[in-house]
């Protein structure tokens, strides 16, 4: 083992996993066709056009809220599948990096192939080890028991070859 990263799950490090990685999509599509909505419904208004401006107000009303709280609703799905998993307790993550990646959270436990690990996102309060679009080894940069963060950073780019 030349790394090991220990924490518990903050709501601080689930929220910047979600909404910065993965639900960074919805929201940027949610963003990009709220404006275009908002600015076609005003021209077709304008131009009188009321049917199509029903069309695009009815568009904004159903994609801005559904960008807004796809994130909040995911953290909320996320704890719930949090607590089933460890029967209502808070669990300590350990994430050991030697051969390969074992991840060990309460009486869970997975083995990860670094070849697995497809992008590497750094947050203020996480870093993120992607495998795809839906899954991901979470680290936290100052829970290290076993070597530095700084140090880790270019060893797993080494073993991972990831963005």
């Amino acid at each position: 083992m030349q790394y090991e990263n220990r924490y518990v799950l903050s709501d601080q490090m689930m929220s910047d996993y979600i909404r910065k990685v993965l639900c960074r999509d919805i929201r940027l599509a949610g963003a990009v066709l709220s404006l275009v909505s908002a600015v076609m419904l005003v021209l077709t208004l304008a131009e009188g056009s009321y049917v199509l401006a029903a069309v695009f107000g009815v568009c904004l009303l159903i994609v801005a809220p559904v960008s807004l709280l796809t994130p909040f609703l995911t953290l909320q799905q996320m704890r719930d599948s949090s607590e089933k998993l460890h029967g209502g307790r808070i669990c300590e993550t350990v994430i050991r990096f030697g051969e390969d990646i074992v991840m060990e959270e309460g009486t869970v436990s997975i083995r990860i192939a670094y070849e697995q690990i497809k992008r590497i996102v750094e947050l203020p309060s996480v870093c993120v080890l992607a495998m795809g679009k839906h899954n991901a080894v979470l680290v936290k940069p100052d829970g290290f028991s076993v070597g530095q963060y700084e140090e880790f950073l270019a060893f797993i780019r080494e073993k991972t070859k990831a963005v």
